[in-house]
């Protein structure tokens, strides 16, 4: 099944069927022009600060066919764990995010745990916080701030089950959780990184990569050029990483204290 939307109040009544119950699992939903979601959230909208409320449990595929949603403004303070970006949580093996632009601001509190393990940890993100799948020619201009050591962030995606490619951060992040990245907070199982660029900064405490905070896989063909600044564990493509990089590029400043590279 193929869905279109067209429009913000189209892509809006998606977002809220989809925060429903609507899995949208096995359906292609396609973006057919931009979107400005500065009507709908930011620090004034009619005199208030409204937080973007995002996209939960979508199963299915969305393209975005080259476009771009703008405006998106996420201020949120929790004390759960949570995922946060365009799409929070991203579900089923084949899922999908494809040929979209963001454009926006991320801003995610939680109080400090202590010494929070990797599935304590919620995640802040442009596109999507978690993806169970695939996120494929994306871009994103967005500043990321996380305050507390149980919110990690990405630039396109806090952490991806099958793998990210050919996407471009652009914006900034500065996080304090337990890992950061220019492209992904972490990867799990065999998710894999390929033609992926960060034009970004990105600074946190540790586990700070200027590609990926921590990868469980590795690294092909990707090229950081943006500042990375972290505590532990910093480096231009992997902060911590258990699979050699291949083909990767730095030409970013790194700032670091102890495990630097």
């Amino acid at each position: 099944e193929v869905i279109q939307i067209s429009n913000l109040d189209e892509f809006l009544a998606f977002r809220d069927e989809v925060n429903a119950g609507e899995k949208f699992e096995n359906k292609n939903v396609y973006l057919t022009s931009d979107i400005d979601l500065s009507s709908v959230c930011g620090e004034d909208v009619n005199g208030e600060m409204v937080s973007w409320e995002p996209i939960k449990s979508f199963y299915g595929s969305f393209d975005a066919l080259g476009h771009t949603i703008s405006g998106l403004y996420i201020h949120a303070e929790t004390e759960s764990r949570e995922h946060y970006g365009l799409f929070g949580s991203v579900y089923g093996e084949n899922s999908a995010i494809k040929n979209l632009t963001v454009h926006g601001s991320v801003y995610v509190s939680r109080p400090n745990l202590t010494k929070p393990s990797y599935a304590d940890c919620g995640l802040a993100a442009a596109i999507a916080g978690y993806i169970r799948g695939y996120i494929e020619d994306c871009r994103s201009d967005v500043k990321i701030e996380t305050l507390g050591n149980a919110i990690c962030a990405g630039g396109i995606v806090g952490s991806v089950g099958e793998g990210v490619s050919d996407c471009v951060f652009d914006g900034s992040i500065k996080s304090a959780g337990r890992y950061a990245g220019g492209i992904c907070g972490s990867t799990g199982g065999y998710a894999s990184v390929k033609n992926c660029v960060n034009n970004g900064s990105v600074s946190g405490d540790k586990n700070v990569g200027g590609i990926a905070g921590e990868p469980d896989n590795g690294l092909t063909n990707c090229l950081n050029t943006g500042d990375v600044t972290g505590i532990e564990n910093v480096g231009g493509i992997a902060g911590k990483g258990y699979n050699l990089t291949e083909n990767c590029t730095n030409t970013g400043n790194i700032t670091g204290t102890r495990y630097v590279g």
